[in-house]
């Protein structure tokens, strides 16, 4: 169930940041193509993103790494699967595209590696 909820939760933040980053900086961030409309890019996308993340978090969750590692394992992830998925064939069916391919990838990893720790600290840094 907690599998869910971060998926869930993940792909939801995905998906504003990623609108956010389409609406405000649209020449270097570009959701649709001919196969999917721009909703529905962000959509798939994000949902292939919150899906990698929380695979490595249930991974992750044996694993004793201090939280400044966990956030550069989840930056570099983030970074990772945003430039796969825009470069390689598969930004065919996802409809991401990126201009400066590896800079954009890296700082809309970042951003969303802020706003997925938000996130994360909003659902599990309060336990009494």
């Amino acid at each position: 169930m907690e599998l869910w909820k971060n998926i869930l939760w993940f792909t939801l933040t995905t998906a504003i940041i990623f609108y956010l980053a389409s609406m405000f900086f649209g020449a270097n961030v570009v959701f649709g193509n001919a196969l999917l409309n721009p909703v529905a890019a962000v959509v798939l996308s994000s949902l292939v993103v919150g899906l990698v993340v929380s695979l490595v978090g249930k991974w992750g969750q044996k694993k004793k790494y201090p939280e400044n590692l966990w956030a550069l394992i989840y930056w570099v992830v983030n970074t990772g699967v945003i430039y796969i998925l825009a470069r390689t064939p598969l930004s065919e069916y996802v409809g991401i595209g990126l201009k400066p391919a590896i800079w954009s990838a890296v700082v809309l990893g970042l951003v969303v590696n802020f706003a997925q720790y938000g996130v994360w600290k909003a659902m599990y840094g309060k336990k009494k």
